[in-house]
């Protein structure tokens, strides 16, 4: 079985058009630190995409900001 070390999430930065997709948002992030899969996302800290990443930190997940670390890498090459 293959071992899921890492995923990237791509969601939106707004909560949504239901309740429930915030809380299942907030689940998965919850999930995935359990799971110790790390997460990579666009960065925003808002919505839903905001609720993955928050959650993830929130249960001592690892998120990794792609904006941030692309940026990084920019800088690096300077």
């Amino acid at each position: 079985m293959i071992e899921i070390r890492r995923i990237c999430i791509n969601c939106g930065s707004s909560p949504g058009l239901l309740k429930e997709y915030m809380e299942t948002a907030k689940q998965l992030g919850k999930y995935f630190a359990n799971q110790n899969i790390e997460i990579v996302y666009g960065g925003a800290d808002v919505g839903l995409m905001g609720a993955v990443a928050n959650s993830a930190l929130e249960n001592n997940g690892k998120v990794i900001n792609s904006k941030i670390a692309k940026v990084e890498k920019w800088i690096d090459k300077k």
